[in-house]
């Protein structure tokens, strides 16, 4: 049924999304090593944010740090919007390399250029699974049935994945932009991290 194919769709998609951002870190790794800005702010724990707090007492240039939440991440986003924006996430990461599918198993994913005997998602169907779970976020309250239309569709598998890699992508392009214009200003920005809808700026 169309509820099961949605279910399989989603779990499978959280795999895929964690292969594109892990492509993804690869990536803003290597450019921050070559412009010294940091582009990537996804962390999945604290330990990162510990380290910045002890590297910058050392050397005693601390002035502040701020705390910040977005209060309405999940339901003020446009559906269109975030499919454009993780669509480009994903083709960049396709770009990078010479593999044209991903490999998904039950505990991981993979890129692959060999599709028999295994389950293998192309660029253009990890858009048809976005546009299937996206366009398809039906939930009940009462006796009435709600389709959502704006935001990441609640309680579904990728949500974590789909709001990480959308707000990457506009971090990304302010850093970018950022280092063209104020490229002292935009190093400042280095240690800013981001736990889901959780920002942390030092």
């Amino acid at each position: 049924d169309k509820l099961g194919v949605q279910k399989t769709a989603a779990k499978k998609l959280v795999r895929v999304l964690q292969l594109i951002q892990k492509v993804t870190k690869r990536y803003c790794e290597k450019t921050h090593l070559f412009t010294g800005i940091n582009r990537y702010w996804i962390i999945d724990n604290s330990a990162t944010v510990l380290d910045d707090i002890r590297r910058i007492n050392y050397r005693n240039t601390a002035r502040n740090m701020e705390e910040f939440d977005f209060s309405t991440l999940y339901t003020k986003i446009s559906q269109e919007d975030l499919k454009t924006k993780l669509m480009c996430i994903v083709e960049k990461a396709f770009k990078g390399g010479q593999n044209q599918f991903i490999r998904v198993n039950e505990k991981s994913a993979s890129w692959t250029n060999n599709t028999r005997g295994s389950y293998c998602v192309s660029k253009d169907m990890i858009k048809d699974m976005l546009d299937l779970i996206i366009d398809n976020a039906y939930f009940s309250f009462g006796d009435k049935v709600y389709r959502q239309t704006i935001g990441i569709p609640m309680g579904i598998d990728p949500a974590p994945q789909m709001a990480n890699l959308y707000l990457h992508y506009y971090e990304a392009d302010f850093m970018e932009h950022l280092a063209v214009e104020h490229y002292s200003q935009a190093k400042k920005f280095n240690p800013t991290r981001r736990i889901i809808d959780d920002l942390n700026t030092i």
